[in-house]
């Protein structure tokens, strides 16, 4: 499903002026890699990674001239073909030789699997104001 995630995460950056990207606390791809604010984050998800209107959590926050918003990303059942605990030995061999230190596995429906972390620097946020762009 996210196969083209990378290649479209570097779009919205490039539109948006803001970095966009994925990452997790056990991550398949190293370069995704959760920072300490981000580790922080989705640790206080772990247990409950929906809000009590039922949607994935979300956080902001604006530090010096950065903003800051995450939203949980949910282990979804067509997620367990590849992040579950019983993954097909041809997925696995798929797998494995592009990502040998994977920790991306074991999840179950439901689990928070990692999140979406968009950052936008003042200037970057004003001129996407200025262009008319929403931000969430």
């Amino acid at each position: 499903m996210f196969e083209h995630a990378p290649a479209l995460a570097a779009q919205l950056s490039e539109e948006s002026g803001a970095s966009v990207r994925r990452t997790a606390l056990r991550t398949r791809n190293p370069a995704a890699k959760a920072d300490a604010t981000e580790q922080q984050v989705m640790g206080g998800w772990s247990s409950a990674p929906l809000g009590e209107d039922g949607k994935p959590r979300r956080w902001t926050v604006h530090e010096g001239d950065q903003y800051r918003y995450m939203r949980a990303i949910l282990t979804m059942p067509m997620c367990l073909a590849c992040h579950g605990a019983n993954i097909a030995p041809e997925v696995t061999a798929a797998v494995r030789p592009n990502y040998p230190e994977d920790q991306a596995t074991g999840f179950a429906p439901g689990q928070l699997r990692g999140a979406l972390s968009i950052r936008w620097d003042e200037a970057a946020l004003a001129r996407s104001i200025r262009n008319g762009e929403t931000v969430h």
